[in-house]
């Protein structure tokens, strides 16, 4: 309550106070000015916004001035359910019925909604569980969490619905786990750290009655982000690689990152949580992958937690070693002056 109530007060003290014009609580980001940009030119352009750069389409939307020259050089690479979902705020905004302003912070308070459930969804996910998933919960998930919704970034759809997922995993509930899956995946690219946990689901509904309906419903949600995707193939060198431990860049934090990450993984692995051990894969292959290391990107090192948590049984060294290689990997994969989870708040508390 205490992170979230933070949260909420530098959101309200950024737009009403220091009226910042991009509408987050840090004063200093505007991807979702972007998104409400290509919102737009997917409707109006279809999957040219996956095949050209955003400045040379932005200047027929017919947006505030503030949406341009946003990364002008690079293409959309998210899945279009992810950049639609500014859509209504963008096209207010175009109308005239909202100002500039207010359209960005309805967007803003949009995704700090979704991160607020996020957090609900994650400290019940561990509330039967022993000390250190609760440390876990309070100390890295809630308040990356709530600093990427109040930052205004869409990370919070898809973490959202895998936190949905894996309470759904955890009490039996396979197709509503696959549906929120589905839903995560529509959203972002990196939900695809949910992956092994879908597959899973999906080899457990294999022989379940009646399970035809849910597996439709799923792949309708994934088809448009495979549709993106493949749009998007030769496109992505428009993100220079500067993520540290991109596979371009073969130094130490890549080779520590890797060590800690296999280490972790075997041990969940030899001693029975498999599905962890092949999430902490996942997030690892997503980390190197990434070409870029925004702070907010660190919701993947949350995927392993997540499903560990469907496991109430899950006790001894399990969560140590998860939460050890979080805050490691965090440190290598997503470097800060501060910790990625709190990042946020000397950020915002700059503009005091």
């Amino acid at each position: 309550m205490a992170i979230a109530l933070l949260g909420l007060g530098l959101l309200a003290h950024a737009q009403l106070q220091r009226q910042v014009p991009s509408a987050d609580a840090s004063g200093l980001y505007t991807d979702h000015l972007r998104h409400m940009g290509e919102a737009l030119i997917l409707t109006d352009q279809g999957l040219a916004v996956y095949r050209r750069p955003y400045g040379e389409l932005i200047g027929a939307a017919g947006l505030d001035p503030i949406h341009s020259g946003l990364f002008a050089e690079r293409t959309a690479p998210y899945p279009p359910l992810g950049i639609l979902a500014h859509w209504p705020w963008a096209t207010l905004e175009r109308a005239g019925t909202l100002s500039p302003s207010a359209a960005h912070r309805g967007v803003v308070w949009m995704w700090t909604l979704v991160a607020l459930a996020g957090c609900a969804i994650v400290i019940r996910l561990c509330a039967q569980l022993p000390l250190v998933p609760q440390v876990w919960a309070v100390g890295l998930a809630v308040p990356l969490l709530v600093g990427i919704g109040v930052n205004g970034f869409l990370d919070a759809g898809y973490l959202l619905a895998g936190s949905l997922a894996c309470l759904a995993f955890q009490k039996q509930q396979r197709g509503l786990a696959l549906g929120f899956l589905a839903l995560a995946a529509a959203l972002h690219f990196r939900a695809a750290v949910f992956a092994p946990l879908g597959a899973v689901v999906l080899w457990e509904l294999r022989t379940a009655r009646k399970t035809l309906g849910p597996i439709a419903l799923a792949a309708a949600c994934v088809i448009p982000t495979l549709i993106a995707a493949v749009a998007l193939a030769g496109t992505l060198d428009t993100i220079p690689p500067h993520n540290p431990v991109h596979f371009t860049h073969l130094k130490l934090p890549l080779a520590l990152f890797t060590a800690i990450s296999a280490a972790a993984a075997l041990f969940l692995w030899r001693t029975g949580e498999r599905l962890a051990a092949v999430t902490v894969i996942a997030a690892f292959a997503l980390a190197v992958m990434e070409r870029s290391h925004g702070w907010w990107h660190a919701g993947v090192l949350l995927a392993p937690g997540m499903v560990l948590a469907t496991r109430t049984w899950s006790v001894g060294w399990y969560w140590p070693v998860v939460v050890g290689w979080t805050v490691g990997s965090s440190a290598l994969a997503y470097r800060h002056l501060w910790s990625v989870f709190w990042t946020w708040v000397p950020f915002a508390l700059g503009g005091l």
